[in-house]
Order: structure tokens, then C-alpha cells, then sequence
């Protein structure tokens, strides 16, 4: 029975240890997949989702289109991507003076990133 061959190449300061197949890389080296193969079938895939996702402004349009009611001229806008990519949140906030009671937003709006899809509305009173 032959012995695995051990290959060590050393690029950029980074050490990759290739034994029977594996890829062992340190945690800063690693592939954005998350595995510790080489990039492959499973970065194409994030690439392609990559494309399906809507923009800011595809996602403001769902979500003005989800609340129903005319925003307010000057209303400031957030829109963010939660980490895992799949969740925009559109908030329009309110303008009231510091000190105003009141709700923080008029509408919060989650959609889903690829579909513009509603999963929840909420309204402030």
C-alpha cells in the first residue's frame, strides 16, 4: 500500500497542506463557501442567487407598493440586507421634531431579496 503524498505550497504567506484530496487552509484563506474544498458547483450557485437579487430601489418599490399609501415628500428611506442575504427590510421613517411622541417609522416592510415577496408589514400609529 502506497503512502498519501503530502504537497505544501506556500503562496503569499499562506500555507495550503494538500493530503489525499482534502484542502486544509487557514480560516483567513478559506473559500467564501464555507467548505474547505475549492471553490466550485456551490460558488456558482451563490453567484447566480447573487443575480436574483433585487435592488435598493426594486426593493423600495415592492415595499411602497406592499404599504399602500403615498410617501411623504422628505421621508427618510432605510434599506438594509440581512447577512444571509435572503431578507431586504425597507423602513420609511418619520420626521417629527426631537422630543415628538410618536411611532419611530410609518411603514417597515420585510421582503424576500429575490421575489420582492411580503413576509411582514408592519404600520406605526
Amino acid at each position: 500500500m502506497k503512502k498519501p503524498v503530502v504537497v505544501a505550497l506556500v503562496c503569499l504567506g499562506a500555507v495550503a497542506v494538500v493530503a489525499a484530496g482534502v484542502w486544509l487552509l487557514s480560516p483567513r484563506d478559506r473559500p467564501p463557501n464555507g467548505t474547505d474544498k475549492p471553490p466550485g458547483k456551490e460558488s456558482k450557485e451563490l453567484a447566480e442567487r447573487e443575480k436574483e437579487i433585487l435592488t435598493k430601489e426594486q426593493a423600495i418599490a415592492a415595499a411602497r407598493m406592499a404599504w399602500g399609501k403615498e410617501v411623504p415628500e422628505g421621508t427618510p428611506i432605510d434599506v438594509t440586507l440581512n447577512p444571509d442575504r435572503t431578507e431586504y427590510t425597507v423602513v420609511f421613517k418619520t420626521n417629527f421634531p426631537p422630543g415628538t411622541r410618536g411611532a419611530d417609522y410609518h411603514a417597515k416592510v420585510v421582503l424576500e431579496a429575490t421575489t420582492g415577496k411580503v413576509k411582514q408589514l408592519l404600520v406605526g400609529s
